[in-house]
């Protein structure tokens, strides 16, 4: 076998309530205030309020960005980025599905790099690192919150690309099944189908390495169990937590390795 090399700089901290610990997380982390990405169905959902609540427990100041939209724009990045600076936050925390946890990425780059996140499509070419990054996903299916990928859209000339750096690795990921809970039937399939194809492209990738084959089987093992389930009924706590360790997983196996046209 040629040399392969498995990296993975992200704390990942996992199970039912775990959301409730992203207070402690920052306080580790020394930063005093925070800037939290999301969207308002995120908001409205009351998927916040544990993590709000962890926050004021220890003493941790935090900006409310909820306008996060599908497909995060860069006009949506610059925004919010301006936001993040004026307001002296010194991390940033995604929380809800991909657009989210890549919004906190991107603006966690941007504070402390200069130009706008355009400048650095492809991969490597942010030059300073970014503010922490906690991100805890809300949905089983993208896997963001274990990348160092955010993908953005220029919304007037309607490319979609990614900017993909080890910079971007978020520094915790708090994966809470709690949080899938409330997520409808459909949505939880359309993730769930996500996750799997992440899993079964990286597997059949000609990258993949045995470390990132045992994670994408080991990913589609759970899926298999549980996908069915979760959509079935979703107040099935042992689904949901197969489902979202799965899309998490998945996400560990194919950041190194890559996926497929399916993705292009």
């Amino acid at each position: 076998m040629d040399i392969k090399v498995y990296k993975m700089p992200t704390e990942i901290i996992m199970g039912r309530g775990a959301s409730e610990k992203v207070g402690e997380k920052v306080k580790e982390l020394n930063a005093k205030k925070a800037f939290i990405a999301t969207d308002k169905g995120v908001v409205n959902a009351g998927l916040l309020n544990g993590i709000i609540e962890s926050l004021k427990r220890e003493n941790i100041e935090y900006v409310l960005f909820d306008e996060v939209e599908s497909d995060p724009g860069i006009d949506m990045i610059e925004r919010a980025t301006e936001i993040a600076k004026k307001s002296g936050c010194e991390i940033t925390i995604g929380v809800g599905g991909g657009s989210s946890m890549d919004s906190a990425k991107a603006v966690a780059a941007m504070v402390t790099n200069e130009g706008k996140i355009f400048d650095y499509i492809g991969i490597g070419k942010i030059k300073k690192p970014a503010l922490p990054i906690i991100a805890i996903p809300t949905t089983a299916g993208t896997g963001s919150e274990a990348t160092y990928w955010s993908v953005l859209t220029d919304k007037k000339t309607k490319f979609k690309t990614g900017v993909g750096s080890w910079y971007l690795m978020p520094t915790v990921a708090i994966v809470d099944p709690l949080l899938t809970k409330s997520v409808p039937p459909r949505v939880t399939a359309f993730t769930g189908m996500d996750a799997l194809t992440h899993a079964m492209e990286s597997y059949v990738c000609k990258a993949a390495q045995p470390i990132s084959e045992a994670l994408a089987l080991h990913s589609m093992k759970l899926i298999a169990r549980s996908l069915r389930k979760a959509v079935a009924n979703g107040d099935d706590l042992d689904a949901r937590e197969d489902m979202i360790m799965a899309s998490t997983i998945a996400a560990l196996a194919f950041n190194v390795t890559r996926l497929g046209l399916a993705h292009a």
